[in-house]
């Protein structure tokens, strides 16, 4: 396109413009020499650098062992107390038992086994027994419940292992001192001691061997064997005629 053609476009575009400032145009921004230049070549667009390489993966970590099982616990004695070996003493049985000794000849073995007390409440028949702790006890079912072997089926006589009482010793823990007289005339010998019992909560009636007694000295009053021993006063036996109960 020729100048003449260029300028009079620029001219109808922006005459008022061209008026205005009275010397070099803004068209002087968009034309070239009458020679017509050529235009300047393009620039090269610059090469695409390099995409990065990607970096490697870490490792996965290993997995933990899994654990060790607990290992069983071993069994319980049974009910009764060691499983072997017997026992030595009530302590080594549980709640419900005690630890019979063996008898043999009327001595107790320092071993035994361990046996169930009894679960009813001892009666109060009189059946007198010798324990293993030197205490007569009213009967065996009584001594079972207390958790005392019986190693004789009467009562425990003076001397030995029997468990001895006088006015001046008690007997241990709840026992009674049975101040047992042969007969009147020992109710003067105020030396002779006695010998310890475990009673019945109530004493039977009258009847062998729970028999008659006379406290010391000659009394008119008499007693039964068991209301005498938990007197704990001196008695005799004698016969039940002419006794006031």
């Amino acid at each position: 396109m020729s100048r003449v053609t260029f300028l009079a476009s620029w001219a109808f575009v922006g005459a008022s413009t061209i008026a205005a400032c009275g010397g070099a145009s803004d068209t002087d921004l968009f034309t070239t020499d009458a020679a017509g230049g050529t235009s300047g070549t393009s620039g090269a667009s610059g090469t695409s650098g390099t995409s990065g390489t990607s970096g490697t993966s870490g490792t996965s970590g290993t997995s933990g062992t899994s654990g060790t099982s607990g290992t069983s616990g071993t069994s319980g004695t049974p009910d009764g107390g060691p499983p072997s070996g017997g026992c030595t003493a009530n302590a080594e049985c549980n709640d419900a038992s005690y630890c019979r000794f063996a008898v043999a000849g009327g001595n107790c073995a320092r071993t035994g086994e361990c046996v169930p007390r009894p679960t009813a409440q001892p009666g109060n028949t009189a059946e007198p027994v010798c324990g293993c702790d030197g205490i007569t006890y009213w009967n065996a079912q009584i001594a079972a419940a207390r958790g005392v072997t019986v190693k004789a089926t009467e009562a425990c006589g003076p001397g030995g292992q029997t468990v001895a009482c006088s006015e001046k010793i008690d007997c241990p823990n709840d026992a009674r001192c049975g101040f047992f007289r042969q007969q009147q005339t020992d109710c003067a010998n105020a030396n002779l001691g006695g010998t310890c019992w475990i009673l019945p909560g109530t004493c039977p009636g009258l009847g062998s061997p729970n028999r008659a007694t006379r406290q010391c000295p000659a009394s008119a009053k008499c007693a039964t064997l068991c209301e005498a021993i938990k007197a704990e006063a001196p008695f005799y036996l004698t016969p039940a005629a002419g006794c006031s109960f």
